[in-house]
């Protein structure tokens, strides 16, 4: 019946439908896409393990060297470094960030497997951000970082709950002041205000209901991103704001994409891509550095 219909449509209705259905669609050349990782645990190469499998960053990576830098951002949610000391592993995992031209990445309790000494040499080299922790009486990141693409600048804040340091020795909790997430999340957002930005973002690295509650409680944050207890998550309010994680051992990349009208975020999208290390292709320039990496630590535990 409704096929039969359609000859009764006049032309003009036509031409109304057709703009009508066009306007209703996201610009697709007016957006900024979000990439995002977490919880790599160490994992620059994977494992086919049933149990729990791993597909590594040399299999992400061939994913994530595609992306369109100009209109692209990248970050790391934590959780990258492995939680027992590897100099060698934990070098090359930042040498691929790099690589990867990750833009930032958020501090997780991870990062301080190798000791405080190791990560702040780090962090005056790569691009950690974050605004709640003071690690010797000092801030990792003094103000919100703001990342511009295509015309719109975005700002990324990033805040760490004390609840993640519960397990680390005492030489390294007794270096560490770490601001209340309320207070935190409140303070950045008042600094945001006077940043000029079009989207706020918010890095947390802490218990997923600790990161759901900052969502519901601080509606000025368009994002959420989270890590630590690796639960996968996903939740669009009703495509204005967005809050997500990977899950469990960098298996997944999220992607959140941002849709503008003018300067106002007009509508969010996000979803997740799953790699497999068994049946996804590998970077072949992670894959070299994986390669000298073992040689190296063959070499190591032999005492050459």
């Amino acid at each position: 019946m409704f096929i039969k219909s359609k000859k009764f449509i006049s032309a003009s209705a036509l031409i109304f439908i057709s703009v009508l259905f066009l306007w209703s669609q996201p610009d697709e050349e007016n957006k900024v896409d979000i990439f995002f990782t977490s919880s790599i645990n160490g994992n620059l190469d994977g494992c086919e393990c049933v149990a729990v499998p791993r597909a590594g960053l040399v299999s992400t990576g061939v994913y994530l060297r595609q992306r369109d830098l100009s209109d692209s951002i990248l970050v790391d949610l934590g959780d990258f470094m492995d939680v027992y000391p590897d100099d060698l592993l934990a070098d090359n995992i930042f040498h691929v960030f790099s690589e990867l031209n990750y833009d930032l990445l958020s501090l997780g309790d991870q990062e301080f497997t190798e000791g405080l000494d190791y990560l702040l040499e780090k962090a005056e080299l790569y691009p950690f951000i974050n605004n709640s922790l003071r690690i010797n009486g000092s801030l990792i990141s003094d103000s919100p970082v703001i990342i511009e693409r295509e015309g719109r600048r975005i700002g990324f804040a990033s805040i760490i709950d004390p609840q993640v340091f519960y397990f680390h020795p005492a030489n390294i909790k007794e270096a560490l002041v770490v601001e209340d997430i309320n207070e935190a999340s409140d303070r950045l957002l008042s600094e945001l205000d006077n940043m000029d930005t079009q989207a706020r973002v918010l890095l947390f690295h802490g218990p997923s209901n600790k990161a759901e509650a900052l969502f519901q409680d601080d509606e000025a944050w368009d994002f959420v991103l989270f890590a630590h207890d690796q639960k996968l998550h996903q939740e669009n309010d009703g495509g204005n704001r967005y809050i997500a994680s990977p899950g469990d051992n960098g298996n997944r990349v999220g992607r959140a994409t941002i849709y503008f009208d003018g300067d106002n975020v007009e509508r969010i999208d996000g979803d997740f891509i799953y790699f497999d290390y068994m049946e996804d292709p590998r970077d072949p320039v992670i894959k070299k550095r994986l390669d000298l990496y073992k040689k190296e630590m063959i070499a190591r535990l032999q005492g050459d």
